[in-house]
């Protein structure tokens, strides 16, 4: 994945990689696709022994490690400078063990349009 043409969606424990150029063309795509994450994850966190078990089923987890699983995760739509400093230090620290070929503007990646769309009642802008 280049790192010029990608931004991670964050929702809950998963990152979802994300085109820039669709991002900017159908930002309201990408709200969806959050807001039935959102809609997954409630569902599951309401019927945590229907999940792993559909999670053993469907990806072979067994039921008991699955539902340990669903127990820990926390759907949570956050994005702070705090959140913002800890991507850069991994940026620089990719950067200096060679993981990433060039250096990129990490400000330029941050694209919020979507997560304000899907959930315009729990946006809070900060600034």
């Amino acid at each position: 994945m280049n790192p010029k043409n990608w931004i991670p969606a964050i929702a809950g424990h998963e990152v979802l990689p994300v085109s820039l150029e669709a991002v900017a063309e159908k930002p309201e795509a990408l709200a969806g696709a959050l807001k039935a994450y959102k809609k997954a994850y409630e569902w599951m966190n309401n019927n945590p022994q229907k999940a792993a078990e559909m999670a053993n089923t469907l990806m072979g987890v067994p039921t008991e490690s699955a539902r340990n699983t669903i127990s820990t995760l926390n759907y949570n739509v956050i994005f702070s400078e705090e959140y913002v400093d800890i991507i850069r230090d991994m940026k620089e620290f990719a950067l200096e063990r060679g993981y990433l070929a060039e250096d990129y503007n990490l400000d330029e990646k941050i694209v919020l349009e979507p997560i304000e769309l899907a959930f315009s009642d729990m946006f809070i802008d900060i600034d």
